[in-house]
């Protein structure tokens, strides 16, 4: 699982044969902690690739844009990031290079946003191998992510629209 967390492809057909081999709670469980490692890994890197990148790039402004973004919304603004319908793997790279993120915060929030997903596949895997129940209750954590991340994307896509933001935040 920590090696193909480093990577851009998804995890969810990992996880359910974790979930076949390992047990619904162990399996949960191993996926969770790789999943975490990895993580912990991608930040490494993307601190190691951010040094590279902006010393070959001229204009640092947006990138200080989002610096500055993240330290006035702290670890909250992150996980919220992080519980967004965006592969985890964007978010951990990205949230990686921003020097305003501490490894704690990072790591936190990394750890508090797969639980959600996990709980919820982990009960419908459950419930398709057992107790129907299982199924209605592992909808209830997957239901309110997707909840959750539209009505984010229904309120910065209002906010990106009016015209009067929009110009108070891009210089001219």
């Amino acid at each position: 699982m920590v090696i193909w967390c480093l990577t851009p492809i998804p995890s969810e057909g990992l996880l359910i044969i974790f979930l076949r081999v390992f047990g619904v709670l162990n399996g949960t469980a191993y996926a969770w902690i790789g999943s975490t490692i990895s993580s912990v890994i991608i930040y490494f890197i993307a601190r190691h690739f951010t040094r590279i990148m902006l010393g070959r790039v001229a204009s640092h402004e947006r990138f200080d844009q989002v610096n500055l973004w993240v330290r006035e919304w702290g670890s909250w603004g992150l996980l919220l990031a992080r519980l967004l319908p965006v592969p985890a793997f964007v978010v951990n790279y990205v949230a990686g290079m921003i020097p305003a993120i501490t490894l704690w915060s990072y790591t936190w929030t990394a750890v508090v946003a797969m639980l959600p997903y996990y709980l919820g596949v982990a009960l419908v895997y459950a419930g398709v191998f057992g107790n129907w129940i299982y199924i209605i209750i592992g909808c209830i954590p997957l239901g309110a992510l997707a909840w959750f991340g539209t009505l984010l994307r229904k309120r910065a896509s209002k906010s990106s629209r009016s015209p009067h933001d929009t110009e108070q935040r891009m210089p001219r």
